[in-house]
């Protein structure tokens, strides 16, 4: 809001701006049939990228900050879905991290 109040742009040139400095990733969702397993997924998630050097929060599911990318999980309260969103401050690193969470994500 801040950045918004102090400059005479649209919203839609800032976020122009920003886009061009992050790669955002659509959100992407995973069905899952059972509440527990979405629980025990964001356990896993939360290790490996912790044995990884990534710093851990649990608000609002799993939120994982690494170099050059973060991500956010979480499971819908409405629906058997986690959701996934995440950035990354390199393109290159755009289909390797949606690939390799969605790998994660998917294996039992």
């Amino acid at each position: 809001m801040q950045a918004i109040s102090s400059e005479e742009k649209s919203i839609d040139e800032i976020l122009d701006e920003l886009r061009k400095k992050y790669f955002v990733i659509k959100e992407i969702n995973f069905e899952f049939t059972d509440k527990g397993k979405q629980q025990e997924k964001l356990i896993e998630l939360g290790e490996y990228y912790k044995e990884r050097g990534g710093r851990i929060e649990r608000i609002d599911g799993l939120l994982t900050f690494l170099e050059g990318w973060h991500f956010n999980i979480r499971a819908l309260e409405m629906e058997p879905v986690l959701r996934l969103n995440f950035e990354v401050n390199f393109e290159e690193l755009t289909k390797e991290k949606t690939e390799e969470i969605s790998r994660l994500v998917k294996n039992s």
